[in-house]
């Protein structure tokens, strides 16, 4: 996750605990990320299989094979990516409220390979977390 895209409010695990955890909301977060991700790593995969099993019965030849392979799996890699950069830039919305959840950086939480960020509704008392990794550099 980039740096810039984290919320910039922290809540510690004491005010956590006086909310209701919402397994509701978090499901529906997580459904998201399938969905848009989901058609990407389609594409990728099918050119991917395509490429090689064109290859594997010489229908193809090796060059043909390698191109079919990168042709869908690069921009199906591209596609999952931005999709899944795109809903980590979306607010979730509340399963109890319907109003869109603030998000915080679970201050106690933050380390090493991601971040997790706590997604609160403070009309309806629910919150949710979710670590997002960050890139390997």
């Amino acid at each position: 996750m980039n740096p810039n895209d984290l919320p910039q409010q922290k809540i510690d695990q004491s005010a956590l605990a006086r909310l209701t955890f919402d397994h509701a909301s978090a499901r529906r977060y997580e459904r998201r990320f399938r969905s848009a991700m989901l058609p990407g790593m389609l594409l990728a995969f099918t050119f991917l299989l395509a490429g090689n099993v064109l290859y594997s019965l010489r229908i193809v030849s090796e060059t043909a094979g390698g191109i079919l392979c990168f042709a869908g799996g690069i921009p199906g890699l591209f596609l999952a990516i931005l999709g899944y950069r795109r809903v980590l830039r979306q607010r979730p919305l509340s399963a109890q409220s319907g109003r869109e959840m603030v998000p915080f950086v679970v201050h106690e939480q933050s380390r090493g390979d991601g971040v997790e960020v706590a997604y609160v509704d403070a009309a309806s008392g629910t919150y949710f977390t979710r670590l997002h990794t960050t890139p390997v550099a």
